[in-house]
């Protein structure tokens, strides 16, 4: 599934799989203040899957606009919703503000001089830039250890 067919919302006992999410470029609402019970109207309006640990949910949602995550650790709820939902992990990381799940814009070399660090500056020629926070991102190393990850957590021949 692609970002455009899917949408989350999370609640506080799911938070790394939130963030997780948003790193894959899932849009996925995340609130650790917010309960359960206050996602409903939310998850309802705009046709997202609530993640949840919350068992007591069951009844008070349709099926298709919830998901119990089972497992307690973190690394095995990424897996376990991948799996579920048939996540495309490739082709979307990185296109999402991980802390404003706002997506990234593409910015000119020459805006960021001087807001990344200097060995940045020089290696890299790609940009973009969160409209609401303004983070900015590039192509580092941080990629590289996002597919790690989710080549462990997949198995070694899965694809990044």
């Amino acid at each position: 599934m692609t970002p455009e067919d899917i949408a989350f919302a999370a609640d506080m006992m799911v938070g790394r799989l939130a963030r997780w999410l948003r790193i894959l470029g899932y849009d996925t609402l995340y609130n650790p203040e917010k309960s359960v019970q206050e996602w409903i109207p939310t998850v309802l309006a705009d046709d997202r899957i609530l993640l949840t640990r919350n068992r007591k949910i069951a009844g008070q949602l349709p099926a298709e606009n919830y998901y119990f995550v089972a497992p307690n650790d973190p690394r095995e709820q990424v897996r376990d919703v991948l799996e579920k939902f048939q996540l495309d992990t490739e082709h979307f990381v990185f296109r999402l503000c991980v802390p404003c799940n706002v997506p990234v814009v593409s910015i000119a070399k020459e805006a960021v001089f001087g807001q990344v660090p200097p060995l940045v500056f020089e290696t890299h020629h790609e940009f973009w830039q969160c409209p609401a926070c303004g983070k900015i991102y590039w192509r580092g190393s941080h990629l590289q250890r996002v597919g790690e990850f989710i080549k462990k957590i997949r198995g070694s021949n899965a694809r990044f």
